[in-house]
């Protein structure tokens, strides 16, 4: 052991200063840990009763009651009040609080340990006379330098308001640091602190360029509406959801763009919707719309796409417009913006949208009830006995006591069928980015009830969007959505054949459901009924379910200032299955059922290259677009064919094989191809005067070798009156344009092969034997060439009260020519049609769109559109039969002789003959030259 020695007494005064410095650190360090220590939960009970007494007695009592030391300086505890205090069983925090609650002292309890110290005062601050804030004045101006009447003005600290009057002057109370935020619908919101009491604020609002506020997207690029010289509708997002429980983008058009029309057959879910842009073009071909979705041309469009996803959409309907798209643009293009991901430096923003709802059947039809049903029977059968057409005379239906027993309105098919249908929406959107990268994710789903039992559309949706800024002037866009859709179809569109519409309409009601061996009834007012309303909604099974899949990438290249290229791939693939069941409780099942599966699948693969060019020249302004394009669509099928009589009918339609009579399968096949060379090139002068010239050669697989190419040129001008200086200065116009189109454009969608000679397959009996063979089923036509449709188009743009009132006119003429139709053959050419491009068609009409936002707040905006549009559609010409005649009336398509074609008539119009009264006497009816017709027939 080491023994410590002091061998002067300088040394022993150094080892006590180096013993006291020691202590005294060592109790600055504890002091430290206690005072960052945690506060243990108290948990010992103190209990006193003293009158006057002093507050280290007060200590001494809580110190032997709870074993709690008290760390604290004598002068501290001097200067501190005598205490009068009577508590039992409190918390040793409770009686602390008591001790302390008038003393200039407060304390901290660390462990075991109370630390007294002294009150830290807060000093009080002296209140200082408030000065009113300055008024702040400034004024607002639009992109044209004009007054912008209506901005909101918002003091963002103070929480106060203000709009700028008709010279866009305002005034506003505001400090220095103060924030203000101006907003107007169609404008960027902009934002100004306030740096002087004396600042006046003179500022130019933007218009939402990211938003297309100040742009409409056409082919293969963009241009500012003031610009723009076709015809374009634009139908922004909040338009499209404004009306909810809609599953298709076709209904959201609906009363939203002048000159197109919406049909659907029947309010069934997720039935395919028609849309027409400006008529009816053609008779043999498609009369569908192109669908472009960012840039990826689609043959067909439905309920498969979200319309939560969509951005905005873009409706081009004159030549000038549609010619980019050259034979594909014949019946208008229809362009589709989604939504894309913004700068939010780098966090994401998270949003939902969702909505439930009830669907009823608007109004009942009126109809007999049983007992009128009963006693109209009778009245039949009497009135044909006395006028002899019984013969002998019948008895009547109904007796008098069946007629009593027929009590209420009998079997309501109505009632029976029809029910409140769910619908609901749910939308998950996941968008963010920073300058370099933005996204925009969404997940979807959607489900639809019919009115009619068993009816149902379901569709899950998952959007992807990624745009990646590369390099200053390298960029690239990324655009993926998959679509799963199921559609439950019913037998709604037949008028009669098990029609469930019809069916509940002329249904007895004096019939019940079942008959008396629990079989379904049976309708027989015609011999074409079938079966009854309800055991057609309830034993048919009817789904199609669909999987889609669309992405397109495209990368974008600025090789020099205003020179763009511009590469892009895209694939459309769907894989489609329908099935179909009806069990023999079902008369269209009997005697065993009837069952068939359908399989389809299609891959369209699209290539564009495009290379834009934009320059300014002083006054002059170039916006040139060229390039080449390629799409290749494949398709195939297979079908099971329809077996029946099945000894069981759990298997639905999974084990076709098990049928007694089975189905002849068969399966499907088409590749076309087109290849297409575009051209364009927009002028402007001075924002005053413009012109467009368009060009596109188109090449397709599906005409003969002698026409497989056809050129659709078109020309348009615009001169923008409101910015000439007689009217430039005008407060009340703000904006007139008018302007004038012509082109042609083309229209190929026939089916592959219609130009070749195609082979049949026949089953014939060779030696006893079943044998396949071949026939030559069609006769080529190797001169087979595009159907065209010229247009002109005349229109007025006009914006007055700085565009808060816009009107839009316009006037068309369209001539399809070289109609692709199927012409009678002479028997002894041993065919009965080819197709051949025969006779014409016009549409003439007028477009007239009203909009009006009638208010435009801060929270709150008012918007109104008005849309009036007409349309005359003549055939012209339907070619010659096979003697060289003129052919003035033809049954074409769907309907029949119920709607044939007549020229010099419209297209598709109902025709037959028009009732002209009710024979009163089977004598009228002879003399009329109808003696088969009695009393109460009409007469024609």
């Amino acid at each position: 052991m080491k023994k410590l020695l002091c061998r002067t007494p300088h040394d022993l005064r150094v080892l006590l200063r180096k013993t006291f410095f020691v202590m005294k650190l060592t109790t600055a360090l504890l002091i430290f840990i206690c005072l960052h220590a945690s506060a243990r939960t108290y948990s010992q009970k103190v209990s006193l009763n003293e009158n006057n007494a002093p507050l280290q007695r007060i200590f001494k009592q809580i110190r032997k009651q709870t074993g709690y030391q008290f760390l604290y300086r004598d002068d501290l505890i001097q200067g501190a009040s005598k205490i009068t205090i009577n508590v039992k069983e409190v918390s040793i925090e409770e009686a602390l609080n008591e001790c302390f609650k008038d003393q200039p002292l407060s304390y901290t309890v660390i462990e075991r340990t109370i630390l007294v110290k002294k009150k830290t005062e807060i000093p009080v601050q002296p209140v200082l006379p408030v000065e009113p804030p300055a008024e702040i004045k400034g004024q607002l101006m639009d992109e044209n330098g004009k007054p912008l009447q209506g901005v909101s003005v918002t003091n963002l600290r103070l929480k106060k308001g203000t709009t700028t009057n008709t010279e866009g002057v305002f005034s506003i109370p505001a400090d220095v640091n103060d924030v203000l935020e101006f907003s107007f619908v169609g404008y960027k919101s902009q934002s100004v602190r306030i740096s002087s009491p004396q600042q006046f604020i003179k500022l130019e609002m933007k218009l939402e360029v990211a938003e297309y506020a100040n742009s409409v997207v056409i082919g293969y690029g963009t241009v500012k509406k003031s610009d723009l010289t076709g015809s374009v509708s634009t139908i922004s997002a909040e338009k499209i959801t404004q009306v909810k429980a809609v599953s298709n983008v076709a209904q959201a058009l609906q009363g939203q763009a002048a000159g197109v029309q919406v049909n659907q057959a029947s309010g069934q879910p997720g039935e395919q919707v028609i849309i027409k842009i400006r008529g009816t073009n053609s008779i043999g071909a498609g009369n569908d719309p192109l669908y472009v979705v960012d840039g990826m041309p689609l043959p067909s469009l439905s309920a498969q796409l979200n319309p939560d996803d969509i951005a905005n959409i873009q409706v081009l309907k004159d030549a000038s417009s549609v010619a980019i798209y050259g034979s594909r643009g014949a019946n208008g293009v229809i362009l589709i913006t989604t939504k894309k991901g913004k700068n939010s430096n780098g966090k994401a923003q998270v949003a939902y949208n969702g909505y439930f709802g009830v669907q009823t059947l608007r109004k009942k039809i009126k109809l007999i009830n049983a007992a009128e049903y009963a006693e109209l029977q009778n009245e039949v059968v009497t009135n044909d006995n006395a006028s002899g057409l019984n013969n002998p005379q019948l008895p009547l239906p109904w007796t008098a006591a069946q007629m009593d027993s027929l009590k209420g309105k009998g079997t309501d098919w109505q009632d029976l069928v029809y029910r409140p249908a769910n619908v609901q929406n749910h939308d998950l959107s996941i968008t963010g980015g920073n300058e370099n990268t933005r996204y925009y994710t969404s997940f979807g789903f959607y489900d639809q009830d019919g009115i009619i039992h068993n009816s149902n559309y379901t569709r899950f949706s998952f959007r992807g969007n990624l745009d990646q800024k590369i390099s200053e002037r390298l960029n690239m866009s990324t655009s993926l959505s998959l679509q799963h859709s199921r559609y439950f179809q019913l037998n709604n569109g037949n008028a009669d054949y098990g029609g469930i519409p019809f069916q509940t309409m002329v249904m007895p009601p004096t019939q019940g459901v079942y008959d008396a061996n629990g079989n379904y009834t049976v309708f027989t007012g015609v011999t074409w009924g079938q079966t009854n309303p309800v055991g057609m909604s309830q034993t048919l099974w009817n789904p199609d379910n669909s999987l889609r899949l669309i992405g397109n990438t495209a990368i974008t290249y600025e090789i020099i200032d205003g020179l763009k290229l511009r590469a892009s791939a895209g694939v459309d693939n769907t894989w489609g299955r329908q099935d179909y069941y009806v069990p023999p409780t079902n008369t269209f099942g009997q005697p065993g059922g009837a069952a068939y599966a359908n399989y389809n699948n299609s891959l369209t693969f699209v290539n564009e290259n495009t290379l834009s060019y934009l320059k300014k020249f002083g006054l002059h302004t170039i916006d040139a677009v060229t390039g080449i394009t390629y799409q290749s669509t494949v398709s195939k099928n297979l079908n099971s064919g329809t077996a029946t009589n099945f000894i069981s009918t759990i298997y639905q339609n999974n084990n076709i094989q098990s049928a007694s009579t089975r189905a002849q399968p068969s399966t499907g096949y088409s590749n076309n191809k087109l290849v297409s060379y575009i051209g364009r090139i927009n002028y402007n002068y001075a924002g005053k005067y413009f012109a467009t010239v368009t060009g596109r050669y188109d090449g397709s697989s599906v005409f003969g070798e002698d026409n497989k190419f056809a050129f659709f040129p078109s020309g348009a001008l615009a001169w923008r009156i409101s910015e000439e200086p007689f009217l430039k200065d005008n407060r009340d116009i703000s904006n007139l344009k008018v302007r004038t189109s012509y082109g042609v454009s083309g229209n190929q969608a026939i089916k592959p092969y219609q130009t070749l000679a195609q082979l049949n397959n026949v089953n014939v009996v060779l030696n006893n034997q079943l044998s396949t063979g071949y026939v030559l089923g069609s006769l080529p036509n190797s001169g087979l060439k595009w159907e065209s449709t010229a247009q002109f188009d005349l229109g007025v743009d006009l914006g007055v009260l700085n565009d808060r009132v816009q009107l839009t006119a316009d006037y068309y003429n369209k001539k399809t020519t070289n109609l692709l139709l199927p012409v009678n053959l002479p028997g002894s050419s041993g065919f009965g049609q080819v197709l051949q491009n025969v006779g014409s068609v016009q549409n003439r009409g007028y477009e007239f769109q009203l909009t009006s936002r009638n208010i435009t707040g801060r929270d709150f905006s008012w918007t109104s559109v008005l849309t009036i549009s007409h349309n005359a559609t003549k055939v012209l010409d339907l070619g010659k039969d096979a003697g060289g005649k003129p052919v003035t009336y033809k049954e074409f398509g769907t309907g029949g002789n119920w709607f044939p074609l007549i020229v010099g008539q419209s297209m598709m119009q109902l025709y037959g003959y028009k009732v002209t009264g009710v024979y009163q006497t089977d004598q009228e009816a002879i003399d009329n030259g109808e003696p088969q017709k009695h009393a109460g027939d009409y007469k024609f």
